[in-house]
């Protein structure tokens, strides 16, 4: 048996959690769970332990909710107040360790990932392997010291718990416990819970401070995971971003859900093939089908086997243009996207409600194709190139690696 089980923390599954997972199972000498809050009970269960089908990949889930939240008679209280179960659980990020070493008490470690963590590599054994041989009870992202009202929020509100305490902080979203860390931090919360009053000035302590500082002040070995092994506080895109073209086992977060990057990808395939599908019949037409718009016509041409298609959308305020290259290849339609000239504030709102095209997104990323291609004999390599940057900006999240 592996001393090691790796959970991955979500609310809810698609296809890039499913990816992330299977990266997980496939790592060497761990076992690996998706840990599912499930108290809107979206997935049906018999047991709280069981194989699920999701995107055809099995996964081995973990359900946990509300019922087991108070079978451990964990408390209701977060740092902005009593929540629900949702707020409760995801403001402390401590408790996810209590329900799975419930129900997996065998191992000897225990690391959480969240759900918007991305490995930049194939599995997570390249990031793993700096720890695998290290025995610290705690392994977390910005350990660093703290004090009593300080400028970290989290420190304020905290005297009734640590009045005459050294104060430590952390970031939560790649941690790691030790079975004997998990067991000590869940008896100090039921021993938090018979103190505390909840009376408005005091603050349930926040699970960044709490891991950290009663880990130090109990004799607890504790760690610092340093970049670059995990690059944090910024909002990644995969589909802007797109560094899973040279992985380098490194961890990050947050990365924004590809789920809905996909699906704005798929609505503009829906609307430019609707769109193509008259332009068939006609050369120009009323884009926005006769609704008042700073965007009048299409101007289109064709190649004679009608496999490219070059529109050109005018600004009527600011004078500029927008290229659009397609390349039709039976179902499948790959765009690409140049804007040239100027455009007025009345152009960006009406380029944005073209059929889901965010023109604000858009405008910071057209400068993929380093010309305006005016004539066929230059859409054919602008094509090509197209193909191979759609692919790689908007991939099918199982087929990254």
């Amino acid at each position: 048996m592996n001393k090691t089980l790796i959970f991955l923390s979500t609310h809810f599954v698609d296809e890039a959690v499913v990816s992330e997972y299977k990266k997980l199972r496939n790592t060497k000498n761990v076992d690996a769970i998706l840990a599912i809050d499930n108290n809107a009970y979206k997935y049906d269960f018999q047991n709280r332990i069981e194989n699920k089908i999701f995107f055809g990949v099995s996964v081995r889930c973990f359900f946990f909710d509300s019922k087991l939240h108070d079978e451990l008679e964990l408390p209701y209280f977060t740092f902005f107040g009593v929540k629900d179960f949702g707020g409760v659980m995801w403001n402390n990020g401590d408790y996810r360790f209590y329900y799975v070493r419930k129900f997996f008490p065998d191992y000897e470690y225990y690391w959480q990932f969240e759900y918007d963590v991305f490995c930049n590599a194939p599995t997570y054994d390249g990031f793993l392997s700096k720890f695998n041989d290290d025995n610290s009870d705690l392994w977390v992202t910005d350990f660093r010291d703290e004090k009593i009202n300080g400028s970290w929020h989290w420190t304020h509100g905290v005297e009734w718990a640590y009045k005459d305490v050294a104060l430590y902080g952390s970031l939560f979203p790649v941690v790691r416990l030790s079975a004997s860390a998990i067991d000590f931090l869940y008896k100090k919360r039921l021993e938090h819970k018979k103190i505390f009053t909840d009376n408005g000035k005091n603050k349930w302590v926040f699970c960044e401070l709490f891991v950290p500082t009663e880990l130090m002040n109990g004799g607890f070995s504790c760690s610092k995971i340093n970049e670059p092994n995990v690059t944090f506080n910024k909002n990644f895109c995969l589909n802007d971003d797109r560094f899973f073209t040279t992985p380098d086992n490194r961890l990050y977060h947050p990365v924004k859900s590809v789920r809905k990057e996909i699906s704005k990808l798929n609505t503009q395939i829906k609307d430019i093939n609707f769109s193509l599908r008259k332009l068939f019949l006609t050369t120009t037409v009323n884009f926005l089908h006769g609704t008042t718009s700073a965007v009048k016509k299409f101007q289109v041409q064709f190649d004679k086997d009608f496999k490219f298609a070059l529109l050109i959308v005018p600004a009527k305020g600011g004078g500029g243009k927008l290229y659009y290259v397609l390349q039709i290849n039976g179902d499948s339609i790959y765009i690409a996207l140049h804007c040239e000239g100027k455009f007025s504030d009345v152009d960006v709102k009406e380029f944005g409600e073209l059929k889901g095209f965010a023109f604000n997104k858009i405008q910071n990323r057209l400068a993929i194709i380093g010309f305006v291609p005016t004539k066929f004999e230059d859409i054919f390599p602008v094509a090509n190139a197209m193909k191979v940057l759609i692919e790689s900006t908007y991939p099918v999240i199982d087929k990254i690696f």
